[in-house]
């Protein structure tokens, strides 16, 4: 079932964190679950909370619907052909992220940071935080985001509160209920280390516990190929990606400057962009390791240990061909 299969990779991937894994594979395990949570985020948010409350004037354009729903597509793909686990426990990573913007939007507030983004507008008629610019010049808010406006404080610490300890949980665990559907929908191919060792070893390929990254990062239980179709698929997601963070750049920071690094979009926008980039990074020294088979040892015990490294490096060879 669902839960079954998602419960069985968050056993995995519990007994796997002693296990010693390259600083990258490491790394993308942290980011995976703060990048995908935070795309999903980002995304309800502007679509609910921010859009329908949009000044009159203010339309919606192509690079808004990148930076606030393209990513989170790109974000849902990957989460669909890999096979990492996204355990419950990792959700304190995304919690601790939250955390850090609060924190962030609070010092904005207490160093009374302008805001002149042409995209800050006061809604409906000034409020406390917000200068009216007039006819002539843009309104000068001092927050970031409306409902995270803490001259306001009771609605700042409401937002605040409820997203982080109610709505942030609740997106989190459909993704984890998401993730245990795919792998359950696999059967017998079910994305946890288990499931891999066993279908290595009816190829009579040995993964020791130690190298449980390479066939986290290195192979995709939704794609029946074992060719270089999830490194490929995974280098797209990433180009995909840095071409949108580029447009980014290009588009807004001529017109609003530093001011758009205030947004959690685009701390969103930076993990996913880590993240993809390492994961890539990490698939394709897994699948490395996969064709050539570990590394022999510095000491061998003869022709016995050399047979036995070659013929490791060709039943992997067979895996991936």
């Amino acid at each position: 079932s669902t839960f079954s299969a998602q419960l069985q990779m968050d056993a995995e991937a519990t007994r796997s964190h002693g296990d010693p894994s390259p600083w990258h594979a490491s790394l993308a395990t942290l980011l995976y679950p703060i990048a995908v949570t935070l795309s999903c985020i980002v995304f309800v948010l502007f679509w609910l909370l921010l859009v329908p409350y949009l000044p009159p004037g203010v339309h919606i354009t192509a690079l808004d619907v990148a930076e606030h729903g393209a990513n989170f597509l790109l974000m849902v793909v990957d989460l669909f052909i890999n096979g990492q686990p996204l355990p419950l426990t990792h959700l304190l990573y995304v919690e601790v992220v939250g955390a850090c913007y609060l924190a962030w939007t609070l010092i904005f507030h207490a160093l009374r940071v302008s805001n002149q983004d042409p995209d800050c507008a006061c809604l409906d008629e000034p409020h406390p935080g917000c200068v009216d610019g007039g006819e002539a010049g843009y309104d000068t808010c001092y927050y970031i985001y409306p409902v995270l406006n803490w001259w306001t404080p009771g609605v700042a610490a409401a937002t605040g509160s409820l997203t982080m300890f109610v709505y942030t949980p609740i997106v989190y665990i459909l993704l984890w209920v998401g993730k245990g559907a795919i792998a359950a929908s696999q059967g017998t191919r079910v994305t946890t280390c288990a499931g891999w060792r066993d279908e290595m070893a009816l190829r009579q390929l040995t993964i020791e516990p130690e190298q449980r990254w390479v066939v986290l990062f290195g192979l995709s239980p939704v794609l029946e190929s074992a060719g270089p179709a999830f490194l490929i698929s995974r280098l797209g997601l990433l180009a995909c990606m840095a071409s949108m963070c580029v447009w980014i750049c290009v588009k807004q920071l001529p017109r609003a400057g530093l001011t758009i690094f205030f947004y959690l979009t685009i701390w969103s926008a930076g993990f996913e962009l880590l993240y993809l980039a390492l994961a890539a990074y990490t698939t394709f020294q897994a699948r490395n390791w996969l064709l050539r088979g570990p590394k022999p040892p510095l000491e061998t015990a003869g022709s016995t240990s050399s047979a036995s490294s070659a013929q490791t490096r060709a039943l992997a060879a067979r895996v991936l061909i």
